[in-house]
């Protein structure tokens, strides 16, 4: 027999107090059924709402992995002791060869220049140019 507590045997003649008894401990089991399948279902609907939420959380941590990983491939980045010439400040590379400061970061990095010229250099340079137009022109008097 596979369930022996679904086996109920009454032997007659019924004794009143027996039928009342074996009513109240089988109302009393379907009850506790009821509660416990009511329980279980709950517990499922939990257990659910909480995959649910890890899936979520999972997927946008997948996400964000996706996009550091992406930004961390295009991205080189600068690190350690730049050796740089006191004078021509150029940097001396891994290969131990000396290199323009633009051309190095451009090769080590994502940054790119644009040129200018500050005011104060812009001011000596004009400074420099009127000099020299000034010895050009005393030189051919």
């Amino acid at each position: 027999m596979n369930h022996p507590d679904q086996l109920l045997i009454l032997k007659k003649p019924f004794e009143t107090v027996e039928v009342i008894q074996l009513a109240h401990a089988l109302t009393e089991k379907w009850r506790l059924q009821q509660v416990t399948k009511f329980k279980m279902d709950q517990l499922e609907q939990v257990v659910q709402n909480r995959t649910k939420s890890l899936q979520e959380t999972n997927q946008a941590l997948g996400q964000s992995n996706k996009e550091l990983a992406q930004a961390l491939s295009t991205v080189k980045t600068l690190e350690g002791l730049l050796p740089i010439c006191a004078h021509c400040k150029k940097i001396r590379d891994e290969n131990n060869h000396w290199n323009q400061f633009e051309l190095y970061i451009r090769d080590h990095s994502k940054a790119s220049f644009t040129h200018g010229i500050c005011p104060q250099c812009a001011n000596e340079m004009r400074i420099q140019f009127a000099l020299s137009q000034s010895r050009t022109s005393n030189h051919h008097d």
